[in-house]
C-alpha cells in the first residue's frame, strides 16, 4: 500500500457522526472514541456490505488492528490486514460445486511437522479441488458449539456415524482445520471461518469439560492430567475457582491463585485445555491478511444459513434439527454452571483481553452486519458491562509467541514459505 494512499468511502457514510480517517504511514486510522463505527463502515460501507466469495470486489481498505490486539499476531504477507468491500452482488460470481480430489495430498500439518501425521479427527470423509481463492478454513475454537459446525462441514471430529456432512457449498469448499495444536490449513486460503460463542458462558463450559468425574469413561486419564488443577486446588466448581482463586478475598493458597490466574489467561499450559487455547491463541494464529467470518454459538442456523446463501444462493441447508449434539458436556449440573454477581465481575475482569479479541473478531467477520454484531454485543454488556465497552485492559495481552511457535509451528514474525 503506498504511503500517501487515502481510503475513499461511500458518501453515505458521510453523515455518521464523529467518524474520521487519517493517512499515517500507509494505514487508516479509527479515532478511539468511534472506533466500532469506523470498523463497521471499512467492512460493510454503511451496513450495505455483502459477503461473497468469488463475487466482484472493491477496493482493499486496510485496517489497523486496535492497541488492545496488537504484538503477536502472525503476520506473512505484510502488516496490515487487508478486508475486501463488497460493491455488486454478482449473481453469477456463485461458487460452484468443486470436483472431488482423486488423491489425498500431503496435508499442510504435515509439511509443517514432517514427524507427525495428521490426527484422523482433522480430516474429511471426501477431499474437494477447491482453488485458494475460494478454500476456507474453519477454526475451531473449543466450547464454542465448534464441534457441531465441524461435523456439519464434514470433518471426522467426535462426530461418530450418526453424523453426517450438510449439504450446499460451505462444506465443501471449507477444506481445512485450526485446532488446538493441529493447524492444517494453507497459508493463502481466502477465509478463515470461526465459531464464537460469549466469552463468559464459554468459560463455563471449558472449565466443566475437563473437571475429573468419578462416573465418567475417562476419569482415571483426566485425572492424572488435572488433578492439580480441580482437586489439589479443590477448584469443584467455576463459581469456587472464581471465588478462592482469582478474588483479591480468596482463600486458596498462593500457588493456587497462580495456578487460576495463568489458566484464565491462557498464559500457561495448567488447565482446563480450552482455557490455554482461547481467543487470543485462534486469532494470532491466524495470518493477518486472510479475511474472517464468522459463525454465532447463539445464531448458528441464522449464521450457517447466510453465508450458505450468499455461497450458492440455496437457502435453509442447515435446520435447527439437523444440528449434531456433539462432544456436549452432559454431566454438569446447573450448580456446576453457577456463578454468583461478585464472582461474575471477577471474573469478566479476568477475561477481558479475551472479551477484546472475542469483539474483534465480531467486528472483523464480513458475514455480519452492523445489527447482527451489536447483538451480541448487547448480550456480553448485560453479564461484563465495563469490559464489554472497554477499549484497553488493566493487563497488557499476553506474549504468546512461544506458544505460537511449539503449538502454531512458527512465531509471529516469521514466514512459512
Amino acid at each position: 500500500m503506498e504511503p500517501s494512499r487515502i481510503v475513499a468511502l461511500d458518501e453515505s457514510v458521510a453523515a455518521m457522526d464523529a467518524l474520521t480517517l487519517e493517512s499515517s504511514n500507509g494505514d487508516a486510522k479509527c479515532s478511539p472514541a468511534v472506533i466500532k463505527k469506523c470498523v463497521f463502515v471499512a467492512l460493510s460501507v454503511a451496513s450495505a456490505f455483502v459477503f461473497a466469495v468469488g463475487s466482484v470486489r472493491g477496493p482493499t481498505i486496510y485496517i489497523r488492528k486496535t492497541s488492545v490486539v496488537t504484538g503477536n499476531r502472525i503476520v506473512s504477507k505484510g502488516e496490515y490486514a487487508p478486508q475486501r468491500a463488497t460493491t455488486e452482488n454478482d449473481a453469477s460470481a456463485k461458487v460452484p460445486d468443486p470436483p472431488v480430489l482423486r488423491e489425498r495430498l500431503v496435508s499442510p500439518f504435515e509439511e509443517i511437522w514432517p514427524t507427525y501425521s495428521l490426527p484422523p479427527w482433522a480430516r474429511k470423509a471426501v477431499d474437494y479441488d477447491v482453488p485458494r481463492s475460494q478454500s476456507m478454513c474453519f477454526v475451531h475454537v473449543g466450547k464454542a458449539g465448534g464441534s457441531a459446525v465441524g461435523c456439519s462441514l464434514g470433518f471426522s471430529l467426535h462426530c461418530g456415524e450418526s453424523s453426517t456432512q450438510a449439504d450446499g457449498v460451505l462444506p465443501k469448499i471449507t477444506t481445512g482445520i485450526f485446532h488446538k495444536d493441529v493447524y492444517n490449513c494453507h497459508e493463502d486460503d481466502s477465509t478463515y471461518l470461526f465459531v464464537v460463542r460469549d466469552p463468559i458462558e464459554r468459560a463455563r463450559s471449558a472449565f466443566n469439560y475437563d473437571r475429573p468425574v468419578k462416573d465418567a469413561d475417562d476419569y482415571a486419564n483426566v485425572r492424572s492430567r488435572y488433578s492439580h488443577f480441580y482437586e489439589d486446588c479443590q477448584f469443584d466448581t467455576i463459581e469456587v475457582m472464581v471465588h478462592n482463586g482469582l478474588s483479591d478475598h480468596g482463600d486458596a493458597s498462593a500457588h493456587c491463585k497462580k495456578l487460576a490466574f495463568q489458566a484464565i489467561r491462557g498464559s500457561t499450559y495448567v488447565a482446563p485445555s480450552h482455557f490455554y487455547y482461547n481467543y487470543q491463541y485462534y486469532y494470532y494464529g491466524v495470518p493477518a491478511n486472510s479475511s474472517i467470518v464468522a459463525i454465532r454459538n447463539e445464531y448458528l442456523n441464522e449464521d450457517w444459513n447466510a453465508l450458505e446463501e450468499n455461497l450458492s444462493g440455496r437457502r435453509d441447508t442447515m435446520m435447527v434439527d439437523s444440528i449434531p449434539k456433539i462432544n456436549q458436556n452432559t454431566w454438569s449440573s446447573q450448580d456446576d454452571l453457577y456463578i454468583s454477581e461478585e464472582s461474575l465481575a471477577v471474573l469478566c475482569k479476568a477475561l477481558c483481553n479475551e472479551i477484546q479479541i472475542y469483539k474483534q473478531i465480531l467486528f472483523l467477520a464480513q458475514n455480519l452486519n452492523q445489527n447482527q454484531v451489536q447483538a451480541s454485543l448487547d448480550a456480553l454488556e448485560t453479564k461484563c458491562p465495563v469490559e464489554a465497552i472497554a477499549e484497553d485492559c488493566p493487563e497488557a495481552m499476553p506474549d504468546i509467541t512461544k506458544k505460537l511457535e511449539e503449538n502454531r509451528g512458527y512465531g509471529p514474525e516469521e514466514s512459512t514459505s
